[in-house]
Formats: structure tokens, C-alpha cells, sequence
């Protein structure tokens, strides 16, 4: 037996290892993802009333649709996994900034119509058209028929409870994930 070959079997082979850990770092993130979406879905109940300030929001679109739609995924680039709510349309405050303002709190202005151009007082929906074509430049309505509106968020976060409540499980995931 050649003494050389008996010397490189007792070394670690440094590539197998290497690509063992970048799955099983793969494979654990993966697996936290999965679970932070899911505490994070579970937490938003579905009801008509609004939440209170502090706690996670209410879904009030049937189906699978708005605040429950969380997605996670794997960016190879940063070698990380990325969990959080799609971008969704809001009729008065606009495209993707309702799941940021529901987590952080905030307050939005919008300029609105008070009133038709017939003199009646415009309901929400008719304002909240209104405010959609005003923001894209499609209607110009009159200065003495607008108002400019500010909607505040309190605030009901449920992405940063969820990772809190599930960063205790963090280091369970990665259980022998290294074969």
C-alpha cells in the first residue's frame, strides 16, 4: 500500500464539507422561513372589525388574498432567506406600502374629492376612485372640489412578533442538516 494514499485518507476532503454546510445552511434558513411565514399567516385573524393598536392586523378579503398572502424564498446572491408580505393595492394609499405602514405605523396624505362635480358629497368609494386617478393624472378635478386627507396607521405589526417568537427555534433547525 502507498503510503501517500493511507496520509490523504485520514484529511477531510475540505470541498465536501464545504458543500454539506452551504446545504444544510440552505436547508435550515429554508426551513425557518417556512416557519416565520407560517406564525406570521396564523397571526392575522380574519374578521370585520379592525385590530386594536399593537396587534396584528385583521384580513378582511376572502380567500387567499391581501395581508395573508406571505411568501419566503432562498437569494442565492446574499445566501439568506427572505420572508415577508407581498406588495399589495390599496384604494387611497397606494401599491406596496400598506404591509410596511400596517408593521410600522405611519401616516399617509391623499388628496380626495369632498365633493361630485354635481355638488354632492362623494362616498369613500367614489373618493377613493377619484384619489386613484388623481394620483395617475387621468382626471384633474377643480381645487374647490378637493380635500387633502391624511390616514394614520397606529400600527400592527405581525412580521417582527413572529421572528421573535420564533428565533428560540433557530438553532433546533439546523440539526443535523450537516451530513
Amino acid at each position: 500500500m502507498d503510503l501517500f494514499a493511507e496520509i490523504r485518507k485520514s484529511f477531510v476532503d475540505t470541498e465536501k464539507v464545504r458543500a454539506a454546510m452551504q446545504r444544510g445552511k440552505k436547508r435550515g434558513l429554508s426551513k425557518f422561513g417556512a416557519h416565520l411565514r407560517t406564525r406570521s399567516r396564523s397571526s392575522i385573524k380574519r374578521r370585520k372589525k379592525s385590530s386594536s393598536p399593537g396587534q396584528p392586523p385583521s384580513a378582511h378579503a376572502k380567500g387567499n388574498s391581501g395581508l395573508k398572502l406571505i411568501f419566503f424564498a432562498w437569494d442565492d446572491k446574499t445566501e439568506s432567506v427572505v420572508v415577508g408580505p407581498i406588495s399589495f393595492q390599496s384604494k387611497l394609499v397606494g401599491e406596496g406600502v400598506v404591509p410596511k405602514l400596517l408593521e410600522t405605523g405611519g401616516d399617509v396624505t391623499r388628496t380626495v374629492p369632498e365633493k361630485r362635480a354635481d355638488g354632492r358629497i362623494a362616498s369613500d368609494a367614489q373618493k377613493a376612485a377619484f384619489a386613484r386617478k388623481i394620483k395617475d393624472g387621468s382626471i384633474v378635478v377643480p381645487d374647490r372640489l378637493r380635500k387633502s386627507m391624511t390616514f394614520h396607521y397606529p400600527g400592527n405589526p405581525y412580521m417582527a412578533p413572529a421572528l421573535e417568537a420564533e428565533a428560540p427555534n433557530f438553532p433546533k433547525l439546523f440539526a443535523n442538516t450537516v451530513q
